[in-house]
């Protein structure tokens, strides 16, 4: 399997501005990130049992028709919020310990966007949303610098999806049939060089077609779901790996493991993949191989799971995604968090709370165990970017057991 740096080594480096990314002429980071990180292990529904209620608050970071995408592990959250044209910008908000939020902030992204995710330094990737679609756009939170992706050139679009520790953002070309062409996985080695091109990476033998996000981690290794030639989805989506070096060296294609048949959503350091089969079974692929699947709430029918932390030393990652009753509920969600050691142990699905009249999902989750997404109020259909955040000290917060609820957040509107 792919080598893994230590992520503990690898984040205290980011945090100091010092350059962990390897050699002159490549992407480093070099800024600090403008907060400190906080280490708290032990939160974000650990040990909890199937089905039971998390310890949360839950703080709604923004107003009507926002969403939050991404987080990094010093406190910063990527998503949109809807402006006052009607039209959904990309964003990010910084939340410190105690839970004070600042944002939404507007990145000054043209047109409908969506910031999906920021590494530990405070980069941004960003997508647009305009149907036919231009490439994206990469922000650097402490700099301020914005940068137009370059995209591929015969492709139809070209969709950045994460970013690594040292700011090398991956994506996926996509191209139509007239092309003649199949899609394929793209990584843009110094995307804030507006000069620079995307590098297209090599295809296996055998794999003429991607399938879905390209994921990058902090080490560099980008991994993609392919299917093989006569192959179908998802029963023959094979993981492929790639390493991009310090000197900008790529290394693979490297066929990781078996069909795990299912897309992958977010690839964390120690290389688990939190993924959902077509037929709405939450699963993370582990670095062995081996599919771990993952149950929904007591009486749901299915689950999804779309991000996964990096585990914190001696502690199983955590993965955010939602518990449905499948056909016929209506589309009603309530997000979840599970935990995943890698020796396919799990723990949940826990519960987030999401208030009386609320729907919701949880997109992404950190390592302290801090989970992003959106709650939908069923009551006026009202979509509102949400953190939840282990509790301190006996719940309170939107439903999450105990305790008198504390207003949070820029409308102080958490206790609704």
């Amino acid at each position: 399997m792919l080598a893994r740096a230590s992520r503990s080594i690898a984040l205290a480096l980011a945090v100091l501005g010092l350059a962990a990314c390897g050699e002159p002429g490549t992407t480093t980071v070099g800024v600090a990130s403008p907060l400190a990180p906080r280490w708290a292990p032990g939160g974000g529904g650990r040990g909890g049992s199937g089905g039971s209620v998390g310890d949360y608050d839950v703080v709604r970071l923004a107003g009507d028709g926002s969403g939050a995408e991404g987080l990094n592990d010093v406190g910063i959250i990527v998503g949109y919020y809807v402006a006052s044209d009607g039209v959904e910008r990309a964003s990010y908000w910084t939340v410190d310990a105690a839970g004070g939020v600042t944002g939404p902030v507007d990145i000054g992204v043209p047109g409908p966007s969506s910031a999906v995710r920021v590494n530990d330094a405070g980069q941004v990737v960003v997508r647009t949303l305009v149907a036919g679609g231009a490439t994206g756009f990469v922000y650097d939170i402490v700099t301020g610098d914005l940068v137009e992706l370059s995209g591929v050139g015969a492709a139809a679009e070209t969709s950045p999806w994460a970013i690594s520790g040292c700011g090398v953002v991956s994506g996926t070309a996509y191209f139509d049939d007239a092309s003649g062409m199949a899609d394929r996985p793209v990584v843009w080695l110094d995307p804030f060089d507006p000069a620079a091109d995307p590098t297209l990476l090599d295809l296996p033998p055998g794999y003429p077609e991607v399938y879905g996000r390209t994921h990058i981690d902090d080490a560099g290794n980008v991994v993609v779901l392919m299917m093989p030639e006569g192959g179908t989805y998802p029963e023959y989506c094979t993981p492929v790996g790639w390493t991009v070096g310090g000197d900008g060296s790529i290394s693979g294609p490297e066929i990781l493991g078996p069909a795990p048949g299912f897309e992958g959503f977010e690839l964390n350091d120690a290389g688990q993949l939190a993924g959902t089969a077509i037929d709405w079974h939450a699963e993370v692929l582990q670095p062995d191989g081996a599919v771990v699947g993952l149950d929904p709430l007591p009486g749901d029918a299915q689950a999804a799971a779309f991000g996964i932390s990096d585990p914190a030393p001696g502690h199983p990652a955590q993965v955010a995604g939602v518990s449905d009753l499948g056909v016929g509920s209506g589309g009603d969600t309530t997000a979840v968090v599970w935990s995943v050691s890698l020796d396919g142990t799990v723990s949940g699905p826990v519960t987030l709370p999401s208030g009386k009249h609320g729907t919701s999902v949880a997109a992404a989750v950190n390592v302290d165990g801090w989970v992003v997404g959106r709650i939908v109020d069923t009551r006026r259909r009202a979509r509102a970017a949400a953190l939840w955040m282990p509790a301190s000290s006996g719940g309170g917060g939107d439903g999450g057991g105990g305790g008198d609820c504390v207003p949070k957040g820029p409308n102080g509107n958490n206790c609704k």
